[in-house]
C-alpha cells in the first residue's frame, strides 16, 4: 500500500456571530460550537467528529449531517455527548474522496429552544474535509477469493458494486465459475422488460498508479449466453462514486465473454492515467443479457499481447489429408515484442505437424506474422468433427496460449423456423436421444422474440458421433418453449454439406406450452383392434387366439418388423408367443397391419375377477422397439354386498349384543358379465366372528343379476347371542345361479353403525397416474354421533407422510355453495365458499386417520357444514399431477377440478 495525497488539517473551527471571526466569540442564538477537524482522512475508513457545545441554559441535543462532496442528499449521524463534548462518526463507506462534506446543528435547552449551526451557512457553506487515498500497491491482482467462505462479500476485498439506474441486481461473489481459486465476480442475467434498463458497476479498490512507467489490465470472464451481454471498462482518477463525473470509457463496448468456458481478455492500455491513484470498473448494461463471470485481475505494466488465428489449406480438409496450418499472429500492445516464438499442438491428437515450432524474432508494436506448418489429419479422425489445438506465443519468459479448433471436413448445423403469434419468450433446445436425457444437447434460443417467423441455428459439429441424424439412437429432436404460443415450421439437420429436412407437418405450441419434434419423424405402431377367438373369454379358457390389427401413424420403419407377445399376468400364460416377422419389407406410413391368431394362449380358471389379463407387445425393425399393452377381456359376474340396513324394531339401526334384528342386504353385481338364470343366496355366520350369531330365514331370492345391477334382499334375520360392543360379526352370501357359484361377505361391528358406499361399483383400478401410490377402488361413509365419517380405500398400499386428497362438495340451500375438504399428510382443513362474495371460510379442521395401509379415513362434524338437508355430493381428487389433468386420480374418474371446470353432476351422493 502506498499513499497519494495526504492534505494536513489541523484547524480550529467555532459557529460566531454575524462579523465575527474569533473561535471564542458566543452564538448569539444557539448553543457555541468548537470543532476540531482530523487530521489526514483515509478513504474507506470510517473517521470521528467531535464538536464542544456550551450554553447558558444547558445543551439540549446537537446533530451531525454529512454527505459526499457533490451528492445531493444530506445524512444524519447520532451523536453522543461527554460532557460538553459531543461525537459522531461517519461510516467507512461515506469517507470517500475527494472530500466529504459536514456541518453540525444545536439546540439549548430553552423555551423555545434556540438552534445554531456550525458553520452558520449549514447546507450552503458546510465544512469540506479533503479525503486521502491511499491505493493498492502496483502490480495489482485481484483472484476474488473470499475472506470468509461462509459469508462471501465484494466489500471485505474492498471492491464494490454500484446501481447507477435500476436497484434489483447486483454484482456478488459466486462459487458457480471460477478461474483460478474457488471463486469470481459474478453478475446473474437480467430479466426481460425491466425500465429503467440496469447498469451496474464492478468498482475496484483504489489502484496507485504513481510509480508506474505504464500499465494494462487484463482479465479472465466467462459468459453464459454473452451475445446478449453489453459491457464496458471504464476508469477514474478521481472519486470512486460512479455518478461523480469523473469516469471515462477505456472501451464502451467489450468484445464479446467466451461462452460456457474461461476465455483471457484482451489487454487494455492504462498509460494515459499513470501517476496518481485510479479506480477500474466493470460496467453491466441492460436487460435480458447475460451471465458474466470475471476472475484473475491483473494491472502490470505494458508487455506484449498477441491476437492469434489460423486456418488450414487445403478447405475442407479431410481424414488422412496433408495439408497446411497457418497460424497468424499480431502483436495487439504499443511495446516491441522480442525472441518471439509460435507453437502449435493437437492435446486430443488426431492430426500433427511435422515442425512444432516457429522462430519469430523480434514482433514489433502492432506487427503481423504468419507461421506455416505442414499438417497430416490421422485417417482414424471422425469425418465432420473438430479437432482441439493449442496455439502458444512464447516471447522471453511469458506464454501466451490460444486454444481453437481444426475443422476436418464441413461443420454440421442444425435449424429450427419458428413462428410466434405473438411477443414473449422463447426456448428452443436442439439434442439427440431420449429428451428427457439427452445424449447431447444445446439450446438454440433463450430470450424474448417478437411475433412473426424467424428462423434459429445452432452448431451441431461437436455431436459427430451422432451424425447424420437417423432412426432409434441417432434420431434428434427440438424442445419449443413458447410463452406466447407459436408453431415449428421447420426442423432441418446440415451435415457434410447435405441437408436432411424434416418431412414434418408444422407443430403447434400452446400459450405456455412444450412441444417435441423429430428428426426423422418416428414410427409410431398403434394397436387398433383386438379380437379373440372364442369372441367371449372365461375363466379356464384353453387354446384361445388373439388377432390385432396395428397401424403405424408416424414415419416408416428402419426394416422388417419382429412382433413378439409375452405376459407377466399370473392369470395368463402365452403358449405360442412368437417371434414373427409382420412385414417383409417397411412398416409403412399409414399402413396397417392385421396379425391374425398367430399367438395362442391359456386363461386361469381362477380368474374370475372379471378384470382384463394383459400382455405387451413388442414390435422392433432392428433399430428401434416399441412396446405396446394388449388387454385380454375376461368378462365374469362378480357379486358383492355393497350395503346393509339393520332393522332392530326401530331403535338405532345399530347391532348391539344381545339383540334380534332383521337384516336388508344390498347385493351388486360389479363384474362385465351377467349371472345365468336366477341367483339366491343364503347366508351364514363365519367362525372369524368374535360375537357370537345366528343366521336365520337365511335363504332368500336375489333375482337375475345383469351386470351393474344392484338388487335390494331382506327378511334375513340374525340374532346376536354373545359378545360386546366393539366385536365382530362377519357374514357369507354363499350366492348361486343355474351354472356357477359366487361368495361374498361383510363385517358388521357390534355397537357401530354399518358403513354406506359412495357409489356401488366402486372405481376402476390402475387408472392412476405418474405412479401415485393411492389408487382409489372404493369409498365408503356413515354418521356416528353427528360426525360424518368418509373412508376411500385404494388399491395399493400408500404412503401416508405424502397423500394428499381434496374433496369438493355442494348440498341443496346450504350455508356456503361449495365445501373443500383436505388431506395432507395427516393434516385436515375444510373451508366453505360463498359464491356471493368470492371468498372461502375456514371452517373446523377434520380428523384425519389410517385404519389400515389401505385406508384413509376423515371425519367431520355435520354441524360445521351447516347443511339444510341431510345429504352432500362430493367429487375426490387424489395426489397432485399438475395440467391438463391435475389430479391423479379422481373418484368418480373424470369429474374435473374446480378452477376449470368441472361437473357435479358427476359427484357422489352421501345421504344419511
Amino acid at each position: 500500500m502506498s499513499p497519494r495525497f495526504l492534505w494536513p488539517l489541523a484547524v480550529i473551527l467555532c459557529a460566531c456571530p454575524p462579523g465575527e471571526d474569533s473561535a471564542d466569540v458566543e452564538q448569539y442564538a444557539g448553543p457555541k460550537l468548537v470543532h476540531e477537524a482530523p487530521a489526514s482522512p483515509v478513504e474507506g475508513v470510517a473517521i470521528s467528529l467531535s464538536a464542544t457545545a456550551t450554553d447558558a441554559q444547558g445543551v439540549g441535543q446537537v446533530g451531525l449531517y454529512y454527505r459526499v462532496a457533490g451528492s445531493s442528499v444530506w445524512s444524519a449521524a447520532a451523536m453522543s455527548s461527554d460532557g460538553d463534548v459531543w461525537t459522531g462518526s461517519i461510516p467507512a463507506e461515506a469517507v470517500v474522496a475527494p472530500a466529504l462534506e459536514y456541518y453540525f446543528k444545536a439546540a439549548d435547552l430553552g423555551d423555545p429552544p434556540a438552534t445554531s449551526y456550525l458553520p452558520k451557512e449549514s447546507t450552503s457553506g458546510p465544512f469540506s474535509l479533503p479525503i486521502s487515498v491511499i491505493g493498492e500497491g502496483f502490480p495489482f491482482y485481484a483472484d476474488f477469493e473470499p475472506v470468509n467462505p461462509e459469508l462471501p462479500l465484494l466489500s471485505d476485498l474492498g471492491w464494490g458494486s454500484a446501481n447507477l439506474t435500476f436497484h434489483g441486481y447486483a454484482w456478488e461473489l459466486s462459487t458457480a465459475h471460477a478461474h483460478g481459486g474457488t471463486s469470481s465476480a459474478f453478475h446473474s442475467r437480467t430479466a426481460a422488460d425491466i425500465t429503467p434498463a440496469p447498469e451496474d458497476w464492478l468498482v475496484s479498490p483504489p489502484i496507485d498508479l504513481s510509480t508506474a512507467p505504464t500499465a494494462q489490465v487484463v482479465w479472465y470472464e466467462y459468459g453464459v449466453s454473452p451475445s446478449k451481454g453489453t459491457h464496458a471498462l471504464m476508469i477514474s482518477t478521481g472519486s470512486s462514486q460512479p455518478d461523480s463525473g469523473d469516469w471515462v470509457a477505456v472501451s464502451e463496448l467489450l468484445p464479446t465473454a467466451p461462452d460456457g468456458e474461461w476465455g483471457r481478455s484482451k489487454a487494455y492500455d492504462l498509460s494515459a492515467y499513470v501517476g496518481g491513484v485510479v479506480y477500474l470498473a466493470w460496467a453491466y448494461k441492460g436487460a435480458d443479457l447475460d451471465d458474466w463471470s470475471i476472475d484473475d485481475i491483473a494491472v502490470t505494466e505494458l508487455q506484449p499481447d498477441f491476437a492469434e488465428t489460423f486456418s488450414v489449406s487445403p478447405s475442407p480438409i479431410q481424414a488422412g489429408d496433408s495439408g497446411t496450418l497457418s497460424v497468424t499472429v499480431t502483436n495487439t500492445s504499443p511495446v516491441d515484442a522480442a525472441d518471439v516464438a509460435v507453437t502449435v499442438a493437437f492435446p486430443d491428437g488426431g492430426a500433427s505437424v511435422s515442425t512444432e515450432t516457429s522462430s519469430v524474432g523480434v514482433l514489433a508494436a502492432g506487427a503481423v506474422t504468419t507461421s506455416d506448418f505442414p499438417l497430416l489429419i490421422d485417417a482414424a479422425t471422425p469425418p465432420n468433427s473438430y479437432l482441439p489445438v493449442s496455439v502458444s506465443v512464447v516471447s522471453g519468459a511469458t506464454t501466451f496460449t490460444e486454444e481453437g479448433r481444426l475443422l476436418v471436413g464441413q461443420a454440421s448445423t442444425a435449424s429450427v423456423e419458428w413462428l410466434s403469434l405473438d411477443d414473449g419468450a422463447l426456448r428452443l433446445v436442439v439434442g439427440v436421444g431420449d429428451p428427457e436425457a439427452p445424449d447431447w444437447s444445446t439450446e438454440l434460443v433463450s430470450t424474448t422474440v417478437l411475433s412473426g417467423t424467424s428462423v434459429y441455428t445452432a452448431d451441431i459439429t461437436d455431436a459427430w458421433a451422432w451424425l447424420p441424424a437417423g432412426p432409434g439412437d441417432l434420431r434428434w429432436f427440438v424442445e419449443a418453449d413458447s410463452e406466447t404460443g407459436g408453431a415449428v415450421l421447420d426442423f432441418s439437420i446440415t451435415y457434410d454439406a447435405l441437408t436432411e429436412i424434416s418431412t414434418m407437418t408444422p407443430v403447434a405450441v400452446d400459450i405456455a406450452g412444450s412441444e417435441l419434434c423429430y428428426l426423422p419423424q418416428p414410427p409410431e405402431p398403434a394397436l387398433t383392434r383386438t379380437v379373440t377367438s372364442p369372441t367371449e373369454l372365461d375363466p379356464g379358457t384353453a387354446g384361445a387366439t388373439v388377432t390385432l390389427t396395428l397401424t403405424n401413424q408416424g414415419a416408416a420403419t428402419a426394416g422388417p418388423v419382429i412382433a413378439t407377445l409375452a405376459s407377466t399376468h399370473a392369470d395368463l400364460t402365452i403358449l405360442d408367443g412368437g417371434p414373427y416377422e409382420i412385414d417383409g419389407d417397411t412398416f409403412k406410413d399409414g399402413e396397417t397391419l392385421t396379425l391374425s391368431s398367430l399367438f395362442v394362449f391359456d386363461v386361469a380358471a381362477t380368474h374370475t375377477d372379471s378384470g382384463p389379463v394383459t400382455a405387451d407387445l413388442t414390435l422392433t425393425d432392428g433399430v428401434e422397439t416399441w412396446t405396446l399393452p394388449v388387454s385380454l377381456p375376461v368378462p365374469f359376474p362378480v357379486l358383492r354386498l355393497t350395503g346393509i340396513t339393520i332393522d332392530d324394531d326401530g331403535r338405532d339401526g345399530i347391532l348391539d349384543p344381545d339383540e334380534y334384528a332383521d337384516l336388508e342386504f344390498r347385493i351388486t353385481n360389479v363384474g362385465d358379465e351377467a349371472t345365468v338364470g336366477l341367483v339366491r343366496g343364503v347366508l351364514s355366520v363365519e367362525a372369524t366372528s368374535t360375537a357370537t350369531a345366528v343366521a336365520e330365514d337365511n335363504s332368500e331370492n336375489v333375482g337375475s343379476m345383469s351386470s351393474g345391477n344392484t338388487s335390494l334382499v331382506d327378511d334375513f334375520n340374525v340374532t346376536v347371542t354373545g359378545g360386546v360392543a366393539g366385536d365382530t360379526v362377519d357374514f357369507l352370501m354363499t350366492m348361486t345361479d343355474t351354472v356357477r357359484t359366487y361368495e361374498a361377505r361383510q363385517q358388521i361391528v357390534l355397537g357401530e353403525a354399518p358403513w354406506i358406499p359412495m357409489n356401488d361399483l366402486g372405481d376402476d383400478v390402475g387408472d392412476v397416474l405418474d405412479s401415485y401410490d393411492f389408487d382409489a377402488t372404493a369409498g365408503w361413509y356413515r354418521v356416528v354421533d353427528g360426525v360424518l365419517q368418509m373412508r376411500l380405500v385404494s388399491n395399493t398400499v400408500f404412503d401416508p407422510s405424502r397423500l394428499f386428497l381434496e374433496a369438493w362438495g355442494s348440498s341443496p340451500a346450504a350455508d356456503y355453495g361449495l365445501y373443500r375438504i383436505v388431506a395432507q399428510s395427516g393434516l385436515g382443513a375444510l373451508q366453505g365458499y360463498d359464491f356471493s362474495s368470492g371468498t372461502f371460510y375456514d371452517l373446523e379442521d377434520p380428523v384425519v386417520s389410517y385404519p389400515d395401509a389401505y385406508t384413509v379415513e376423515l371425519d367431520v362434524p355435520i354441524d360445521n357444514l351447516a347443511l339444510s338437508f341431510d345429504e352432500i355430493s362430493l367429487g375426490w381428487g387424489i395426489g397432485w399431477c399438475g395440467e391438463p389433468e391435475y389430479y391423479c386420480d379422481q373418484y368418480p374418474d373424470g369429474w374435473g377440478y374446480p378452477y376449470t371446470g368441472y361437473s357435479s353432476a358427476d359427484w357422489y351422493t352421501l345421504e344419511w
